[in-house]
Formats: structure tokens, C-alpha cells, sequence
């Protein structure tokens, strides 16, 4: 087990801490959140950045990421809220200036604040994970801490976070349409039933410049 995370680069620990919270009693939640963060910088150096680079081992990272995945969302599975907090993050689902321009996206958003919308290939980056993780439970929880994120941001309402944070919102509700979302990029294939009256609650106590779109995304929700 030690010599396959070496030649595979993951870091033993986190090889030891799977294999204590399958076998053995489950880890302290900080453990877990550091396995978390650990699993998903090693897909990000190990295969997302060597595939949007130009790299070309398809069949080994598959078998890679197929790993590394389905440790992720045992992770998912015994510590939620855990995953989301690393997940809201800078550098993961709020994407950094320089991870952008290494994605080749185009920095700039303040024509789109209104309606905001993930770059395409950040979002394809990330769907691995998300569709993995992604179950009516998780998303309603998604949500809810997307919410939660955004309250906070409301001094900033123009900023970075604050654009990124709604656009992971809108990509969510768009998704649970049955039509008009892109098809290619879907978190979840399945509509999900959403508690409606709970979002439009945390929507309207985190005021934002998006609000208006967001509520409107909700209610189109509700009707279906």
C-alpha cells in the first residue's frame, strides 16, 4: 500500500487515513479536513493541471482519478461539511486570478455580475469531484452554504468572491433545469427537489448584486 501512494505521489498519511477510517475508529474531523484538502491538491497537481497543460497519459490517470475520487467521496460521506468548508475555499471553487489565466479564462466579470456564470473550463474542471459527491442531500447543503458564504460577502458586493461564490449558485439552479442548462457541463443528470422556500429565505438575508437573478432562478425552480 506504502510503495503504490509513493509511485503514484499521494502522500502516505493520507493513504494511512483512509485506511483508518474504513478499518479502524473514524479520525478527528480536523484529520478529515486535512485529508480532504490533501486528496484535492493531489487531483489538482497530479491530474487536472498536468491534462490542462498539454498531457497526454489518459489511461493512467483515469485510474488515477477513479482512485483518488472514490476517496474523496468516502471523505464526503463521513464528513460533509467538512468537504464543503474546503471546497468554498480560495483556490478551489473560488478560483484564484492565476489559476484562471492558466485555464485560459478570461479574468474580468463585471459585465456578467448580474447573471454570473462559471467559465466553462473551470467549471469542467471541477465536475469530476462534483458529480461524484453530488446527491439531492449534498446539493441542498450546497446550496445552503453557498448562501451562508455570500452573507458574508456583502461588504464586498462586487468582488471576486462574491462573483464566484454566486456563480456556483446559478450553475447549481440551472442544472435542475430541465432544459437551457449545458448539457456537456451538468452537475447532476437527475432534477432534484430543492426546498424552495428555504433558499429564497437565505437569498434574500444575503443581499447581492445577483440576488435578483438568483431569486428569479429559484422561483423558476419552485414552478417545475
Amino acid at each position: 500500500m506504502t510503495m503504490g501512494a509513493k509511485k503514484l505521489k499521494i502522500p502516505v498519511w493520507l493513504v494511512e487515513l483512509r485506511h483508518r477510517a474504513t478499518h479502524r475508529k473514524t479520525p478527528p474531523l480536523k484529520s478529515l479536513r486535512q485529508g480532504c484538502e490533501a486528496a484535492l491538491e493531489w487531483l489538482k497537481e497530479e491530474h487536472w493541471a498536468r491534462q490542462f497543460r498539454g498531457h497526454n497519459k489518459e489511461t493512467d490517470l483515469k485510474q488515477q482519478e477513479g482512485g483518488v475520487l472514490q476517496r474523496v467521496k468516502k471523505f464526503a460521506l463521513q464528513s460533509r461539511n467538512q468537504l464543503l468548508g474546503v471546497l468554498l475555499e480560495d483556490g478551489f471553487l473560488v478560483p484564484t486570478v492565476e489559476q484562471l489565466e492558466e485555464f485560459g479564462c478570461d479574468t474580468s466579470y463585471s459585465a456578467s455580475l448580474t447573471e454570473p456564470r462559471l467559465p466553462k473550463k473551470f467549471l469542467r474542471f471541477w465536475l469530476p469531484v462534483l458529480k461524484m459527491v453530488s446527491s439531492p442531500s449534498f446539493i441542498q447543503v450546497f446550496l445552503e452554504k453557498l448562501f451562508a458564504k455570500q452573507k458574508l460577502l456583502t461588504k464586498e458586493p462586487k468582488g471576486h468572491r462574491a462573483f464566484y461564490i454566486a456563480a456556483c449558485i446559478s450553475e447549481v439552479l440551472l442544472c435542475n433545469r430541465k432544459k437551457g442548462a449545458r448539457r456537456k457541463h451538468r452537475i447532476f443528470r437527475k432534477r432534484i427537489q430543492l426546498k424552495g422556500l428555504d433558499l429564497i429565505s437565505l437569498c434574500l438575508d444575503a443581499p447581492s448584486i445577483s440576488m435578483p437573478h438568483l431569486l428569479q432562478l429559484i422561483l423558476d425552480d419552485m414552478e417545475h
